[in-house]
């Protein structure tokens, strides 16, 4: 049998010797009291364990009396009721329940359990903290955070709610460090109670499995460890302003500071002195030894393009280029941190994750990170942008990185990367002034060469709409501006993936500023057969024909500034007229003149205009002050409002037509005039045209060779199920009728819209149907006339001369 051990009571003193110490501490200087204080709550401390120590002790000795006379009583057939001071009251004193005595196996489970406890309490004492660093465990509940030396377990009283304990309690950290001056760092495991679930167990007790921390942090206490870890961080570029490095000071596991530097790890050190060397070698030998099967987990998910919810975090570095979106969607960005969980819960069946209530929906988590790219206010700036994705709430189930919604560049396909890189280019290019055509309509349509022709001009832009608020910090050192934005180059090429996918571009024919996509932004190619295919009537007795003199005006303008005016700023600008009868060319001419110029139509109408001298004065000065800004070539189509000739009865034509010849006096670059009333003019526009140009009635001639252009437009569109061959056959008979070229496209719109329908071959037949059906309208007006043409009437009516085929 063993000897009962004695138990002390070392906090026994007598009163006569606490009075003799407060003396003392009153006759102590104040400096000292403290430091006197601080020893003896380490003194008390250290004496708790070892009362704690000597407890366990003698109740693990005291089940062994109980367990030896269980077995010498095994062999007897009965044995005396035990008295006061036999082993059994003693164990019920400790607190194992009376009815439990009888039963061996159960004495034994409190022995091994006593004497384990016993032994670690033993050994926390021995060795509570590595010479390097130490751990502390922090219990977190609604009430408090309470710390501990050793890992805390579940503690289930039946009837009562279970908690989460350890068994060393840490009441004074600060003090404790300050004992231990050898720990370079202190490793906190932080367990959020409300997260962890209670494992099931029937009887009241200590569990044995271990509990999983939800959080893990280092505390950097060596004031030489800090300065070495910032200058290691300072040396990667991003790293210092990750999410989960809260300052110099605390790192957040799972330290992806180690993970993303472990190539250079030798090389960055090696930069460091010595002996932060070291203390770095200490810090990253602990995280590789807790951490390294993780990141070799990560190593092989990311191989192999897959991720999990648990390793989502792993997925970028700081500074490195992600993609959000899919398609024209799509838009680059440079990473501010990592990913973190917003939501915060934890994962399903997790024994390690973000900390969380019970009360959420625990099917999703959403993963936010900030990133920045470039985006126009009044100069290029950084805008920073919190991208974010849900994902299954599910530790272990493998996703393609290809296919999340935000993913770092070196995951996304070939093509999508190659379409980022021209909307790079083309919004480069776009940055200042540039004249673009626009891809973003119904294929097939027989449209003018101007259309879907748009101006970007950010800074004409904000200078028209000057209710657009600033977004960036004037000054600042994320905008792009002076000599870098005024280079033929990015800055870099990380540019290309970083620009905003659309810019304000101005439709010359809506008049207003729209948002283009700038993957749909294309150079303009100018249709030079355009002025070659088109039709009109030259001067058989002159050796300049009339497109030979329109095309030297046109590319020969006089400059801006160098009129032969004598009054500064008058007779710079080229003023032409055409006039004729509708569908002769007159606007066609305008469009083919822009083009071989090279430079934007602009084209106004007396709607855009308006009807008070006041607006029309002033919408006209902003709108040639913007055809001079852009180069553009002017078309005021169907002018005849403004051009009509004064009279003493309509004052208000009156002063509208003044306006207009005040805008006219000083209008600069090229504007061209459109009529088929010539005969209102008023006097004082002829002075003020350098060219008229008159058109006349389409002939035989001329209606076969635009009948031919239309044709080969087809042609060139590439345009299905047409029988060119037989168009062409009856191209004679076509011209026969009495058409003008807008006449004869819309024909031509009508056959092929009826064909498809019909799901036919477009061929004569089709434009002879609808060729006839349109002179039924046509024979109803000559009637109503008398007999007489259009031309006839205008004639008479003293607004042009009627022409004959």
């Amino acid at each position: 049998m063993l000897t009962l051990l004695r138990l002390t009571t070392p906090f026994g003193q007598s009163q006569q010797h606490r009075r003799q110490q407060r003396r003392q501490k009153r006759q102590q200087p104040l400096e000292e009291l403290e430091e006197l204080e601080q020893k003896q709550q380490q003194k008390q401390q250290q004496q708790q364990q070892q009362q704690q120590q000597q407890k366990l002790q003698v109740q693990a000795h005291r089940l062994h009396l109980v367990a030896d006379q269980q077995m010498n009583s095994s062999h007897t057939s009965s044995q005396p009721a035990p008295s006061r001071d036999s082993p059994f009251f003693v164990l019920a004193r400790v607190g194992i329940p009376e009815e439990k005595l009888n039963d061996l196996a159960t004495l034994e489970t409190y022995i091994r359990d006593l004497q384990n406890k016993a032994e670690k309490f033993s050994k926390i004492q021995q060795t509570q903290h590595s010479p390097q660093y130490c751990i502390i465990y922090r219990v977190i509940n609604e009430e408090a955070t309470n710390m501990f030396l050793d890992p805390p377990q579940w503690d289930i009283v039946e009837g009562l709610q279970s908690l989460l304990t350890g068994g060393i309690p840490l009441t004074n950290l600060k003090i404790y460090l300050r004992n231990h001056p050898d720990v370079e760092f202190v490793v906190y495991r932080d367990y959020n109670q409300a997260a962890i679930p209670v494992p099931e167990r029937g009887d009241s007790g200590i569990t044995d499995t271990p509990v999983p921390h939800t959080q893990e942090s280092i505390d950097l206490c060596s004031e030489e460890l800090s300065i070495g870890i910032s200058s290691f961080i300072n040396q990667m570029p991003g790293f210092d302003t990750m999410q989960g490095i809260k300052g110099p000071k605390e790192l957040q596991a799972p330290y992806l500071v180690f993970y993303h530097s472990r190539e250079k790890f030798e090389e960055l050190l090696k930069k460091l002195p010595r002996n932060r060397r070291q203390k770095l070698n200490i810090l990253r030998d602990y995280v590789l030894s807790e951490y390294g099967k993780e990141y070799k987990e990560v190593d092989n998910l990311l191989n192999r393009g897959l991720i999990t919810p648990k390793y989502v975090m792993y997925l970028f570095k700081p500074r490195e280029l992600m993609v959000a979106g899919t398609g024209g969607d799509a838009r680059g960005a440079v990473t501010r941190g990592i990913w973190k969980q917003t939501d915060q819960r934890p994962f399903l069946h997790s024994s390690f994750g973000p900390m969380g209530g019970n009360n959420m929906d625990q099917s999703k988590c959403t993963w936010t990170i900030s990133a920045w790219s470039w985006e126009w206010s009044e100069v290029l700036f950084r805008k920073l942008t919190t991208f974010g994705i849900e994902l299954e709430n599910t530790e272990s189930k493998e996703m393609k990185i290809e296919e999340l919604e935000v993913r770092p560049l070196r995951f996304v396909d070939r093509s999508l990367i190659e379409l980022l890189q021209r909307r790079g280019g083309m919004f480069w290019k776009c940055r200042i002034q540039r004249f673009v055509s626009y891809h973003d309509k119904k294929d097939g349509e027989l449209r003018s060469s101007a259309d879907d022709r748009y101006m970007i001009d950010h800074k004409t832009y904000l200078s028209l709409h000057s209710k657009v608020a600033s977004q960036y910090d004037k000054g600042g050192p994320d905008i792009l501006e002076g000599e870098a934005f005024n280079r033929d180059e990015p800055p870099d090429e990380d540019f290309y993936f970083l620009v905003p996918p659309t810019v304000k571009g101005y439709n010359f024919k809506t008049k207003k500023w729209q948002d283009l996509q700038v993957d749909n932004i294309r150079e303009v190619i100018w249709n030079k057969e355009a002025f070659n295919d088109l039709v009109l009537h030259s001067d058989q007795n002159s050796d300049t024909s009339t497109k030979e003199l329109l095309q030297a005006l046109i590319t020969k303008q006089i400059e801006a500034g160098k009129s032969t005016d004598m009054i500064q700023g008058k007779g710079s600008g080229l003023i032409l007229l055409l006039h004729g009868a509708p569908g002769t060319g007159k606007t066609l001419t305008a469009e083919s003149v822009a083009e071989i110029a090279e430079k934007p139509l602009y084209p106004i109408t007396c709607g855009d205009v308006g009807t008070e001298a006041e607006s029309v004065e002033r919408y006209l000065e902003s709108a040639f002050n913007l055809g001079k800004k852009w180069d553009c070539v002017i078309l005021l189509d169907e002018a005849d409002v403004f051009l009509a000739e004064r009279n003493l009865e309509d004052l208000r034509r009156n002063a509208i037509v003044s306006a207009f010849l005040r805008v006219l006096e000083y209008a600069e670059g090229i504007l061209i005039l459109t009529s088929n009333r010539v005969g209102t003019f008023d006097e004082a526009f002829f002075s003020r045209i350098h060219l008229a140009l008159h058109y006349p009635d389409l002939t035989i001639p001329l209606r076969k060779k635009i009948w031919k252009n239309f044709i080969n437009r087809l042609r060139n569109l590439e345009e299905e199920n047409v029988d060119f061959n037989d168009l062409m056959k009856h191209v004679d008979e076509l011209a026969e009728n009495k058409l003008n070229g807008r006449q004869i496209r819309n024909i031509i719109t009508t056959a092929r819209q009826h064909s498809k329908w019909k799901n036919l071959t477009l061929n004569y037949e089709f434009l002879d149907q609808d060729i006839r059906i349109t002179g039924r309208f046509e024979e109803y007006m000559s009637k109503l006339r008398g007999g007489h043409t259009e031309g006839e009437i205008a004639e008479d009516s003293g607004l042009r001369l009627a022409e004959k085929d």
